[in-house]
């Protein structure tokens, strides 16, 4: 596997000996990790693969584009790497930790927060109560006005004060997105799983969002993950994009370099499209 801007190679899975007791408590190191990665790995559901030897680096500072047709396995591979889902294949990394199989919430305690591709957000609180509850996941020793604060700063970085009293169910479901952020943002990751941010929004909202994203990046430093279907966004989002294909990795590069690969334009065209395309130019 070639990690991106040149990283550390992956270690080598560990052995029985060295398996984890309770890797979560407050015995494991804290610092902050270099780098998530999956290696080699796979999912199968009563025998369907739904991924196969995925490898996937993703370093602080850096976005990373998933993408691919529905059914690739993109949100199967965010599910493993935070969590919901334990691989059958191979190893998830958070530094030189393995942390491969671990419940989402201790995942999430240690940096890797995330959205989902259908909004879950708690539809009857308000918008400020949202966050409030990512606020206290990692910062538990924060209580009352200091919890609030702490929530509201993370609204008025995400340009969600105007909205901060109202139930989160009553709002446009592209300001929702951005509740998800702000909530996944006030956890303090070091890295953030985005899936499908932009569904839903139109071309302005797409734009306003990528700044949103960008501006993010610098500011805290996060590596990000965003798997999405408007390639506009992507194209111009990302330092690096993973493309997969029916739960395999067909290639990966920048957006240039992806954009070109014959295998990406097979996938999403097809085969025919392809070579009628070829005609029409010729």
């Amino acid at each position: 596997m070639q990690a991106i801007g040149g990283g550390v190679p992956a270690p080598a899975p560990p052995t029985p000996d060295a398996t984890l007791r309770a890797p979560w408590d407050s015995s494991a190191t804290q610092s902050a990790p270099p780098s998530l990665r999956a290696v080699g790995v796979g999912m199968s559901f009563a025998g369907l693969h739904a991924l196969s030897g995925v490898d996937l680096a993703l370093k602080q500072g850096t976005i990373v584009g998933l993408i691919g047709p529905n059914g690739s396995g993109k949100t199967t591979l965010l599910n493993i790497l935070s969590g919901v889902l334990a691989p059958t294949d191979g190893h998830v990394f958070l530094g030189d930790t393995e942390i491969t199989g671990w419940p989402a919430h201790h995942v999430a305690a240690r940096g890797i927060a995330r959205s989902f591709q259908n909004i879950r957000l708690f539809g009857q609180m308000s918008v400020l109560e949202n966050v409030e509850v990512g606020a206290a996941l990692r910062r538990r020793t924060l209580l009352g006005a200091s919890l609030r604060h702490a929530a509201r700063a993370m609204l008025a970085e995400t340009d969600l004060l105007d909205v901060a009293e109202r139930r989160a169910a009553t709002l446009p479901y592209g300001v929702q997105r951005r509740v998800e952020i702000a909530r996944a943002l006030a956890t303090q990751p070091t890295f953030l799983l985005l899936d499908e941010p932009a569904a839903g929004t139109n071309e302005a909202e797409s734009d306003e969002l990528r700044e949103l994203i960008a501006g993010l990046r610098r500011e805290h430093k996060l590596g990000m993950l965003v798997v999405e279907h408007d390639l506009r966004l992507i194209m111009r989002l990302a330092d690096h994009i993973v493309v997969l294909n029916e739960g395999r990795q067909i290639s990966e590069g920048t957006a240039d370099e992806v954009r070109d690969d014959p295998a990406v334009k097979e996938a999403y065209l097809g085969r025919r499209s392809m070579a009628a395309e070829a005609t029409v130019a010729g």
